[in-house]
């Protein structure tokens, strides 16, 4: 949920009773994910790398064709 100084998430959904802190992954995962949906396939191409879970990018060591 979008707060004045950040995001949060909802510890419950029906009566909207929200956390009070941040999650630390949401800065370093959520938005990384975002990115990688809309930049440009030459800056990561992607039959040379591919992504662990985090979205790391990892070089290819051999082409699978």
């Amino acid at each position: 949920c979008r707060v004045p100084n950040g995001y949060i998430g909802l510890k419950n959904i029906i009566t909207g009773f929200r956390n009070t802190t941040q999650q630390s992954y949401y800065m370093s995962e959520t938005l990384k994910y975002l990115y990688l949906l809309f930049v440009d396939s030459s800056v990561i191409p992607l039959d040379k790398y591919v992504f662990n879970t985090e979205a790391h990018p990892i070089k290819k060591k051999y082409n699978s064709n």
